[in-house]
């Protein structure tokens, strides 16, 4: 007989595959994590387009292989994949969505890889997001160039967004 806690254990235990986009039916989003990231909206934004049946890979960027990310509440989430697994720069996705959190937003930021593939999602005229702090940090940080001309963030990071140049909306 399998326990609760051997079933969680199970339901929750790394993949030896990485998950990609690969079914061409259905819409693909990237949703990156590190370090720091705000556990709640990065799950919220998984669940949300998993339910709308999007195929999301949660990428891990700074920790090694598949271990799971600390967030920034200390919550553990696992990911799909690292981001520098094979195929998952590659793959096209119709969405990469950041969480907010710090310093998981400054960890994002650092990750070269990760702007240089959202740079080709912009050129791609494709959708790419970031909720909180994520905005100001790392499109207005760390990769200007992909700032909008109008958006908004966590009120502890609007005048970054305004430094860089943007309209940014106050609600």
């Amino acid at each position: 007989m399998i326990t609760a806690l051997q079933t969680l254990t199970m339901l929750s235990a790394p993949r030896s595959m990485p998950i990609v986009c690969t079914a061409p039916s259905m819409p693909c989003a990237l949703v990156p994590i590190a370090p720091g990231s705000e556990e709640l909206e990065a799950t919220a934004i998984v669940n949300v387009l998993r339910r709308a049946g999007w195929s999301v890979t949660l990428a891990s960027v700074g920790v090694p292989g598949m271990d799971p990310v600390s967030c920034a509440r200390n919550q553990l989430l696992v990911p799909d994949a690292a981001i520098e697994a094979p195929g998952i720069l590659d793959s096209d996705y119709d969405a990469i969505l950041l969480p907010g959190g710090m310093p998981g937003a400054s960890n994002l930021a650092a990750s070269s890889p990760l702007l240089e593939r959202l740079r080709r999602q912009a050129a791609e005229k494709k959708w790419y997001g970031a909720i909180c702090a994520a905005p100001a940090v790392v499109f207005a940080g760390a990769a200007a160039d992909l700032l909008p001309q109008q958006a908004t963030c966590h009120p502890a990071f609007i005048e970054k967004l305004e430094a860089a140049g943007c309209d940014a909306n106050r609600f």
